[in-house]
C-alpha cells in the first residue's frame, strides 16, 4: 500500500478478528472484578473466621455470576469473529484467549454440579437456630437425643415416647420445613403423642442446634440416620415418615427406600417444580440450578417407587407457596393406597391450625394403615 503501513497479515489458520470496542473492554474488566469479589469473599471471610449474613448471601450468587462471565467472554469473541462460532471454535488451537474460554467453559460443565447445590442450599435453604418453645413448655415429656452419623457430628432430636395404660400403636418421624427447625412441629408432636404414638423431632445439618452447614444434599441423610435411630428405639413398632413442606423430600425418599411403613406427607414440596416456576422468566439460570437437586428429591419418582405403601397428603386449598393444582396433581399419579385431605381455607403449614379436624385426618389413616390398630 503506498504512502503507508502494510496492514497486518492473520497468521495462516486463525480468524480475523474485530476491535473490542473500549466500552466493552471497561464492562469485562467490571464483570471479572465483580466475579472475583463474590467468589473470593466467602473463602477469605472463613478463613478469618468469620461468616453468617452478607458472607452468606454472596455464595448463592457465584454459580449466576460465573454463568454470566464465561457467557459473556465467550460471545465476545465469537462476536469479534463474526459471529461465527465455528472460526471461535477452530482458534481454540491457535489463540491463547480462546483456549482459556474454552478450557473455562469445560471446567464449569464439569463443576456445576457442585456449584449448582451450593447455590440452592444458600439461596433456598434458611436454617433457624432458635427454638420457639421445647416440650416441657408444651406439657410433653421428652428425651434429648443425640442420632449419630458416621464421619461426622451428631444430629440433635427430641424423642417423646409414648405414654398411658395402652401400648404405643406407632413410632412416627416428624421431618420439619424449611426456615424453620423441629420446634415449629411440637403441635404435630401433641397430637400424634395423644393418638398414643412415639414421637421422634430431629434438626437437620446446620439447623436448630445441629452442627455443620445448611446443605439440600444432606437432607435425605440426615432423614436416614434418624428413622434408622427411631427404627432401633422402638422396635417392633411400625414406623410412620411424616414430612411437612420441604420435609416431604426426605420424607417421601424413605418410603422409596422402605424405611417405613407408612407416610403422610403435608403441604408437599416438589422441588424440582418449584425451582422451574420461581425462576421460569430466567430460563439459563433454571438449566444451570437444575443439577444441584439432589436426584433422591424425585418426588413422583420416589413416590411410584414406593408401591403400595399408606401414603396420606393433607394440603389447604389456599395454599401459595407449595400451589394446590401440584399436589392435587402429585396425588392423582401417585400409588395407592393413598388418602387426600384438604383444608378449606388453610394457607401453607396451617393446616393443624384446624387441630379437631386435623386430628381426625391423622386418626382415620392411623386405623386404616397400621396393621392392629389400637386406638
Amino acid at each position: 500500500m503506498a504512502g503507508g503501513a502494510a496492514p497486518p497479515v492473520e497468521p495462516e489458520g486463525r480468524a480475523a478478528r474485530r476491535p473490542l470496542p473500549r466500552r466493552a473492554k471497561i464492562a469485562l474488566a467490571l464483570l471479572a472484578l465483580l466475579w472475583a469479589f463474590v467468589s473470593a469473599s466467602p473463602f477469605v471471610m472463613a478463613a478469618l473466621g468469620q461468616g453468617g449474613g452478607f458472607v452468606d448471601k454472596l455464595i448463592p450468587i457465584r454459580l449466576p455470576a460465573t454463568l454470566v462471565l464465561v457467557v459473556a467472554l465467550v460471545s465476545t469473541d465469537i462476536w469479534r469473529r463474526g459471529g461465527s462460532l465455528r472460526l471461535w471454535a477452530r482458534d481454540v488451537f491457535w489463540n491463547r484467549r480462546v483456549a482459556i474460554e474454552a478450557l473455562a467453559v469445560a471446567l464449569f460443565l464439569v463443576t456445576l454440579p457442585f456449584w449448582a447445590r451450593t447455590s440452592l442450599s444458600y439461596a433456598f435453604l434458611f436454617p433457624w437456630t432458635d427454638y420457639l418453645a421445647v416440650p416441657a413448655e408444651e406439657g410433653l415429656a421428652c428425651e434429648e437425643v443425640s442420632l449419630p452419623r458416621e464421619g461426622t457430628a451428631p444430629l440433635t432430636g427430641w424423642f417423646l415416647p409414648a405414654s398411658g395404660e395402652r401400648a404405643a400403636r406407632a413410632a412416627v418421624l416428624l421431618s420439619n420445613g424449611n426456615a424453620a427447625n423441629m420446634s415449629q412441629l411440637l403441635d404435630h408432636a401433641s397430637i400424634l403423642h395423644d393418638l398414643g404414638c412415639s414421637v421422634l423431632l430431629y434438626d437437620y445439618q446446620g439447623f436448630g442446634r445441629s452442627p455443620g452447614s445448611r446443605d439440600v444434599g444432606s437432607l435425605a441423610g440426615d432423614a436416614r440416620t434418624a428413622a434408622a435411630w427411631l427404627r432401633g428405639k422402638a422396635a417392633p413398632l411400625p414406623l410412620v415418615a411424616f414430612g411437612i413442606s420441604m420435609g416431604t423430600q426426605p420424607t417421601a425418599r424413605l418410603a422409596a427406600e422402605k424405611r417405613c411403613d407408612a407416610v403422610i406427607l403435608e403441604s408437599v414440596f416438589q422441588a424440582d417444580r418449584e425451582l422451574a416456576a420461581r425462576f421460569r422468566w430466567i430460563p439459563p439460570l433454571v438449566w444451570a440450578l437444575r443439577p444441584g437437586i439432589p436426584e433422591e428429591f424425585d418426588m413422583a419418582g420416589n413416590l411410584e417407587v414406593a408401591g403400595s405403601m399408606p401414603k396420606l397428603f393433607l394440603h389447604g386449598t389456599d395454599d401459595n407457596l407449595t400451589p394446590y393444582p401440584r399436589a392435587q396433581a402429585l396425588f392423582d399419579d401417585a400409588p395407592g393406597p393413598k388418602r387426600w385431605v384438604e383444608f378449606p381455607g388453610a394457607g401453607h403449614l396451617e393446616p393443624v391450625l384446624d387441630r379437631r379436624a386435623y386430628r381426625e385426618a391423622l386418626r382415620a389413616f392411623l386405623d386404616a394403615a397400621l396393621p392392629t390398630p389400637r386406638y
